[in-house]
């Protein structure tokens, strides 16, 4: 049996101590119920309409299985959102790291580096001056880059 959530709509602005959503509850991809909150701290409201489905699980263990699948779906939404964000500064921005430990985790920006062909070469022979120049993300698959721009 597996539980997912559509039709999930989320309003940041409406959130206070919760977070303010509906969504479709299905089981094996049927809709069986929905879920909604308020986002004034209240618990999430979950209505299974199949009485044997229902019976599943009691009211406290949906509502946490709703909320875990709302911070998943939420998790899901930033990583794109970070993610497509990251691949513009990538098309506009040369973005570069440095070897050593003190550099461990940092990444430099040369910005608007890439506006025109010749200056982004320029911008990339003054990289290859500097002597504790590691990689050049530009060049990099998406993914590589990835890790060393997104933080866990």
């Amino acid at each position: 049996m597996k539980i997912t959530l559509k039709n999930f709509s989320h309003s940041a602005r409406q959130s206070e101590e919760t977070l303010h959503f509906t969504a479709s509850v299905c089981v094996d991809g049927e809709k069986v119920g929905f879920a909604s909150n308020h986002g004034h701290g209240g618990s999430t409201i979950v209505n299974i309409f199949d009485l044997a489905i229902r019976k599943l699980h009691d009211d406290e263990k949906w509502s946490e299985l709703v909320d875990a699948l709302t911070f998943e779906i939420l998790r899901e939404k930033d990583n794109a959102r970070l993610t497509k964000r990251i691949e513009k500064q990538l098309t506009k921005d040369i973005i570069f790291t440095r070897k050593g430990d003190e550099f461990k985790g940092r990444h430099f920006v040369f910005k608007n580096g890439n506006a025109s062909p010749e200056l982004a070469q320029r911008v990339r022979a003054k990289i290859a001056l500097i002597p504790d120049a590691d990689l050049i993300l530009n060049d990099q698959p998406l993914a590589v880059a990835l890790t060393f721009l997104v933080k866990e």
